[in-house]
């Protein structure tokens, strides 16, 4: 079944307790934080992110407590996307480049 009819017969039987299964409640995540943090490594700076900045900012503090090099992009994601986008991308590709 191609991937259009498939998403369009999921997009049908979608309702309330499917929209249920797919969150996670705050204590399922910290669990999940808590049995995987050694996975990440402490030699390496962690940057958190999020599409404004403050759940960010609270990860970045999560970690930071918990002896982690870490920051957060202020700007947050949507702020990454915007200065990625058509001439502010070119320009950014061109100071990297050392081209002026």
């Amino acid at each position: 079944m191609p991937l259009s009819q498939s998403f369009a017969a999921y997009l049908r039987r979608f309702d309330y307790a499917e929209r249920q299964a797919m969150k996670i409640g705050v204590a399922e995540a910290l669990d999940l934080y808590a049995a995987r943090l050694h996975e990440l490594d402490r030699s390496k700076l962690i940057i958190t992110l999020c599409p404004h900045y403050d759940r960010a900012e609270i990860a970045r503090l999560f970690l930071t407590l918990e002896g982690f090099q870490s920051r957060y992009l202020n700007e947050g994601m949507l702020g990454l996307v915007d200065a990625l986008r058509g001439d502010k991308a070119r320009d950014l590709m061109r100071r990297l480049s050392g081209q002026s």
